[in-house]
């Protein structure tokens, strides 16, 4: 969400290629009234953090990821930003609780997901996700989505997890009114479109309100055939005039390029310090209005890569792709303390899922695939005691992931026990067909 004044629009910042880029990403980091005296060091660390997700977004592209998986993890690493309204960093209720929404859509057939008013998803757009792939719903609210996200084996935190020490202290003072959401939009190499938004809402908001940026239309959308946008404003304001969709139909019904469409909803639509949207076309074109002091995005292709709080282009300070951040434990207990000067480690394993029972030679059962992966979910929230793993299912390969965290030793012996449990050792003296039909397991790892 975002500050409101009675501000001038802002001319929006819109590129069109010379020649469709093989991929693009383009990401927000909310609209708002930043001042243009913001002190150097807050400036850059917003900078750098911006290009370094930039950075992981773009090179997921360059390697073929589609862009539903950029925007995923984009999204993702800026939840784990202490520095935006998203994830850890949030802002506060007036009850002084964390309420977080998340969105994401699919361009190619407008499949998408989202979650409300959640507390304990350590990573809403995980959530998200897990509703577009996993259920025929698109929204998922409180405790229900939260209910879901432990069943698909998704990270559960305490919910003060999300607190940070300056939004604490800003929430305690009640003089500062924040706003805040963060998105991305791409195009990957398929020419495909897609969306994500999250936010950790309006401070001290009360009564369970929700703003725009889980409500696909309003504050995220993606149609192939069109555009993808993801929104940051005055939520209420962006529902009523479904601001995403009405970009997108503008492209579809009046022949408008996405900027004039973006730019017409900013400007004449939604009133003066109501927001700002980035907006991605099908051909690679940008447009990034907003009518605000401020926005924070950035864009990246193959060749460049650009950041913007104001008009102008921010100096490159070269920051690399942010470090993932520790997994939390999927319980809502505190994660046991690590024993003093014990070094901390993730360890991961993976299970490869393409061995199992076969209806022909060449036909995988997904339905026995999917009852299987629910069986091995289960058993390694069994095996593997505290902290519980970080589990992860890609069914487009068939491989079931998990990672633990803690001091060298106890993250090692938690990984083996899991795949004892999980993928035993085949008995030489089974035939290869049976053979085959176990889940195969990587060693257990240290991963730096």
């Amino acid at each position: 969400m975002v500050a409101c004044g009675s501000h001038e629009p802002t001319t929006p910042a819109a590129t069109t290629p010379s020649t469709p880029p093989a991929f693009r990403l383009v990401i927000h980091a909310g609209a708002g009234s930043t001042p243009r005296d913001l002190d150097a060091d807050t400036r850059a660390a917003y900078v750098r953090s911006l290009e370094g997700v930039l950075r992981l977004g773009c090179r997921r592209l360059g390697e073929g990821a589609s862009s539903v998986e950029a925007v995923r993890e984009v999204v993702r690493a800026m939840e784990d930003d202490p520095l935006f309204n998203a994830g850890r960093g949030a802002v506060l209720t007036r009850e002084g609780r964390h309420e977080l929404d998340a969105s994401i859509m699919r361009g190619r057939d407008h499949a998408g997901g989202a979650v409300a008013s959640v507390t304990t998803i350590r990573n809403p757009i995980d959530a998200a996700l897990a509703v577009m792939e996993h259920t025929p719903h698109v929204l998922l609210v409180g405790a229900g989505a939260e209910a879901f996200a432990r069943e698909r084996g998704l990270a559960i935190v305490d919910n003060t997890y999300f607190t940070t020490p300056s939004r604490r202290e800003r929430w305690e003072a009640r003089h500062h009114e924040e706003h805040g959401t963060v998105g991305a939009v791409a195009l990957d190499r398929d020419g495909h479109l897609a969306a994500a938004t999250s936010t950790g809402g309006l401070s001290d908001k009360s009564w369970g309100r929700v703003g725009d940026s889980p409500i696909l239309g309003a504050g995220t959308y993606a149609d192939d055939a069109t555009c993808a946008v993801s929104a940051t404003g005055t939520g209420e304001e962006f529902i009523r005039h479904a601001v995403a969709r009405t970009i997108a139909a503008r492209m579809e019904l009046r022949g408008e390029t996405v900027e004039r469409a973006a730019e017409h909803l900013i400007r004449h639509t939604l009133r003066a310090g109501d927001g700002g949207v980035i907006a991605l076309a099908h051909d690679g074109t940008i447009a990034m209005p907003y009518s605000t002091d401020s926005m924070f995005r950035g864009t990246c292709d193959a060749d460049t890569l650009e950041v913007r709080i104001w008009e102008d282009r921010e100096a490159p300070t070269g920051a690399p792709e942010p470090t993932p951040a520790t997994p939390e434990t999927a319980t809502s207990e505190p994660t046991p303390a690590t024993p003093e000067g014990a070094p901390t480690v993730f360890t991961r394993v993976s299970f490869d899922l393409r061995g199992m029972p076969h209806r022909g030679p060449h036909d995988v059962d997904p339905e026995m695939i999917r009852m299987r992966t629910e069986l091995l979910m289960q058993n390694m929230r069994d095996a593997a005691g505290s902290p519980t793993p970080r589990l992860t299912y890609n069914p487009g390969v068939s491989v079931f992931r998990a990672e633990f965290y803690g001091p060298v030793r106890d993250a090692l012996a938690q990984c083996r026990r899991a795949v004892r449990e999980v993928a035993p050792p085949v008995d030489p003296a089974a035939s290869p067909r049976t053979a085959l039909r176990e889940p195969r397991a990587t060693p257990c790892a240290q991963i730096p």
